[in-house]
């Protein structure tokens, strides 16, 4: 996910954010704005169009989902 955007409407400063739904009865979609808390695991390196990336890694025991941004 991203959690910045620029006053250009662009989104940037990517973080991975994993998190299992104890319910399993909700999900989250694409656009919507989120609060989580968590805890940082450390840096996720994978590959992407054949670059090395590195991003945050954070494990979120709570989400509250506060809208849909379409």
């Amino acid at each position: 996910m991203n959690v910045d955007k620029s006053i250009d409407g662009v989104w940037k400063n990517a973080i991975v954010v994993n998190y299992r739904n104890a319910n399993k009865k909700s999900h989250l979609l694409e656009n919507e704005m989120i609060t989580f808390w968590g805890t940082v695991k450390g840096l996720k390196t994978y590959q992407s169009s054949g670059k090395q990336v590195t991003i945050p890694e954070v494990y979120a025991k709570y989400i509250t989902i506060m809208w849909n941004e379409k």
